[in-house]
């Protein structure tokens, strides 16, 4: 089944359980770093009720994200373990609609390995797992 298919919605994320030894990061940070979009466009690939309006397909099925307000795309968080899945989706899409050439999506498996090096490092901020 594909990413992209809208015959089963997806779960609401308020309703997982989370790990108390879970790390997380800033989805704006996946945003901006990463997909070179600002977080509020980057959003729309994982908020269920904003892609249908923007018409862009739900990227984060099956995915740890954490929205604790739907439209407060700031305080969204994923899982840190998530992110490269999310990255190889996003790839997958854009490729589909001819807006990354292979050229484009060695890049953005670069900024995803500089991602990682950046949480090693400690210049990205890690968050414990959120409260439900």
């Amino acid at each position: 089944m594909s990413h992209f298919d809208d015959r089963n919605p997806p779960q609401r994320i308020d309703a997982l359980k989370f790990e108390p030894m879970d790390r997380w990061v800033s989805f704006g940070d996946v945003s901006r770093g990463i997909l070179l979009e600002q977080c509020q466009y980057g959003s729309w690939y994982v908020n269920s009720e904003e892609r249908h309006r923007h018409g862009k397909p739900y990227l984060a099925d099956g995915l740890r994200v954490y929205r604790p307000r739907p439209g407060d795309y700031h305080d969204y968080l994923i899982h840190l373990e998530d992110v490269p899945e999310f990255v190889e989706r996003f790839i997958r899409f854009q490729k589909s609609c001819g807006a990354l050439n292979e050229t484009a999506v060695g890049q953005v498996r670069n900024r995803l390995d500089i991602f990682d090096r950046q949480i090693v490092a400690g210049s990205i901020e890690v968050h414990p797992a959120p409260s439900s």
